[in-house]
């Protein structure tokens, strides 16, 4: 098959990994970790002590917050699985981490969405708002968190995006604008439906849970992409064709700066909206929702720590010293074409005579292999010397103080709930 411009084009099957042998390791030696992935081990460590520190922080305050933090885990799991397997999307590779579940899921991806949903969410329920403003502060806070994560990981290959994707395409500090996008439509999403499943009556019943935890995982990704698309709109070109009828030539699918602007700009105005003009009486909030202090106090130091490694990361870590040997984007002539999703062309592999991504082939670890690699998946890459550096610290100092100040207004605050959680 050749595509528009002439050059082949190819159609891929549903593939998670290559059916060839690869040497991975379910525990990898913590040496090489340590030797190759130093910034990435820290992170591992890091997300996997919030994870044990939030499911603490939910079994203290009750049923609601446990289902909550379950939910997270669930249907942000089955998010990056769906992303991983669909062979039109498949456009990111996490790398090689000293436990791993698969090739291709480190332990610590699913304690990331403990850390960064269930930290969000929790900290917007101590702000006792109606429901979409509650949603959007959720999604507000858990980008927060998440985009400190994600300027760092993109920075020390602790995973790789696909070089010509149209959904990674446009990026800032080496983040995708639809990575970003997702992070604040997708906790939302997920917020309105386990409120309005589980979050609504006192108690929680074992089958309320159950079904809960069904429907986030089967429906939060579907409507988060079509939400997407809403705010993508904007980008639709066309024009009205000789029969008079309107001809599409530019169809939305392509994350940029303006769709991402579009959706803080909503979830700040909703989450303003209610801050500003809901006086409190929360009923299904004050029916049981009770705070302890103490733990809201230590689940704030556990989100300080979160911005404050990240941020020290990306100011004292040498990105030039990253080995990642494991599974990228396959390797292969970078004149053949796929669609992806939304029909945008993409090279189907990666070449090292032709790329735009932060990393080289050109460091002592790689420059011996052969290319392409037998599987074409699996070869080493390095990570490449700071350009911006002061505006990636700066960017990263930001967000920490950003979000250090919003997560202590909403889990500092006095609560006004007086109901003992089930």
């Amino acid at each position: 098959m050749a595509a528009e411009n002439g050059t082949p084009e190819i159609v891929r099957t549903w593939e998670w990994f290559t059916e060839e042998p690869l040497p991975w390791y379910h525990v990898r030696p913590f040496r090489l970790q340590l030797e190759e992935q130093p910034t990435v081990l820290v992170g591992e460590i890091m997300f996997i002590a919030l994870s044990v520190l939030a499911i603490v922080h939910a079994a203290i305050h009750g049923r609601q917050h446990m289902l909550m933090l379950v939910s997270c885990v669930l249907s942000g799991t089955v998010n990056d699985i769906f992303f991983m397997v669909m062979p039109f999307v498949d456009n990111f590779w996490h790398a090689q981490c000293t436990f791993m579940l698969t090739p291709r899921m480190p332990l610590y991806i699913p304690c990331v969405y403990i850390v960064f949903q269930y930290a969000g969410m929790a900290a917007s329920w101590r702000l006792r708002l109606p429901l979409v403003a509650q949603s959007a502060a959720a999604a507000l806070l858990s980008a927060l968190l998440y985009s400190a994560y994600d300027i760092v990981g993109a920075k020390f290959l602790w995973w790789t995006w696909h070089d010509t994707d149209a959904a990674t395409f446009n990026r800032w500090n080496g983040v995708p604008f639809g990575s970003t996008a997702w992070t604040l439509v997708h906790v939302f999403v997920f917020s309105l439906i386990t409120h309005r499943l589980a979050l609504t009556e006192r108690t929680v019943s074992f089958m309320n849970g159950i079904v809960t935890l069904v429907i986030t995982a089967v429906v939060t990704t579907p409507i988060m992409m079509m939400t997407m698309g809403v705010f993508q709109l904007p980008q639709t070109r066309g024009h009205i064709g000789a029969d008079g009828m309107p001809v599409i030539t530019v169809i939305p699918g392509k994350p940029d700066a303006l769709m991402l602007a579009l959706i803080i700009v909503t979830f700040v105005i909703l989450a303003a909206r209610g801050l500003l003009t809901f006086k409190g009486g929360n009923a299904p909030y004050d029916a049981w929702l009770k705070v302890v202090p103490e733990w809201d106090k230590s689940l704030y130091q556990g989100v300080v720590g979160h911005f404050v490694v990240m941020t020290a990361i990306m100011a004292l870590g040498d990105p030039t010293t990253i080995v990642s040997t494991g599974i990228h984007q396959d390797y292969g002539d970078c004149n053949i074409q796929e669609r992806d999703l939304c029909g945008y062309e993409r090279n189907a592999y990666l070449c090292k005579e032709s790329f735009d991504e932060d990393f080289t082939f050109d460091c002592p670890a790689a420059v011996g292999q052969t290319l392409p690699p037998t599987p074409t998946s699996w070869y080493t890459i390095c990570g490449r010397a700071h350009t911006e550096y002061g505006l990636y610290v700066g960017t990263s100092s930001i967000i920490c103080l950003v979000g250090i100040v919003l997560y202590g207004y909403a889990l500092n605050r006095k609560s006004t709930g007086h109901a003992k959680a089930e």
